[in-house]
């Protein structure tokens, strides 16, 4: 399909002093107005370059940001990583722990079995 033109009056106009009625100031002749008009295209041209150089240093610091993000996401994603290792090694101690009291308290009541034992044997003798 071939591109269309939006229609429009087709030739060029001729800018002249007479064309810009917001103007307060009348221009002297058209070459006064011709420079006053560069003058202030160059102004607008210099302004658009600095808002470009802006821009660029914005989307500069959004890449930075952006890699910023990456590292902390995969920072965190390792602390998680390390934080479920550690509590698999939590739960296993606190088993561990669990049975080691049990043991104890087995213990203990064995010891005062024995000493039970002892006490029987010593008053009897």
């Amino acid at each position: 399909g071939g591109g269309s033109t939006a229609g429009g009056s087709g030739g060029k106009r001729n800018i002249s002093s007479s064309d810009v009625r917001g103007e307060e100031r009348a221009y002297e002749n058209d070459a006064e107005f011709a420079y006053e008009w560069t003058a202030r295209l160059q102004k607008r041209e210099r302004m658009l370059m600095e808002q470009e150089a802006d821009v660029a240093l914005v989307r500069a610091k959004l890449a930075i940001s952006s890699n910023e993000l990456d590292t902390a996401r995969n920072e965190l994603l390792h602390r998680h990583s390390e934080a479920s290792h550690l509590r698999a090694e939590l739960s296993t101690l606190v088993l561990d722990t669990r049975l080691r009291d049990q043991q104890a308290q087995e213990t203990s009541s064995h010891i005062e079995q024995v000493l039970a034992l002892l006490e029987t044997i010593v008053c009897t003798h």
